[in-house]
């Protein structure tokens, strides 16, 4: 195996162990985190005034400007996470995007 794709291949599998020991937060314990007030406070002149105005995050990471919009009302979003694959291994007409912000929050 080439030294690059063993040592991303050992990363890969490190992320999904360490994913998997974390508790999935709830969105009482979300909602109020410093980041997502800062977020919200920074962002909220800067998106649409209606609420159900479509919001895609690309690379969302940890998910706080998402769950900053979901904290200011907003209900159509949608995050997306690029992957660290060639676009060939991914499975043509699988779709990219994150679950509902609410079920990851839930």
């Amino acid at each position: 195996m080439e030294p690059h794709a063993f040592v991303a291949e050992v990363y890969r599998r490190m992320s999904l162990r360490h994913r998997s020991e974390q508790r999935q937060p709830s969105w009482e314990d979300v909602k109020n985190e410093p980041r997502v007030l800062q977020a919200a406070s920074e962002v909220c002149s800067l998106l649409p005034a209606n609420k159900s105005a479509a919001i895609l995050d690309i690379g969302f990471g940890r998910g706080w400007f998402l769950a900053a919009c979901l904290k200011l009302g907003y209900t159509n979003l949608a995050g997306a996470a690029p992957i660290n694959r060639p676009p060939s291994s991914v499975p043509s007409g699988r779709s990219l995007t994150a679950p509902s912000p609410r079920a990851a929050f839930s």
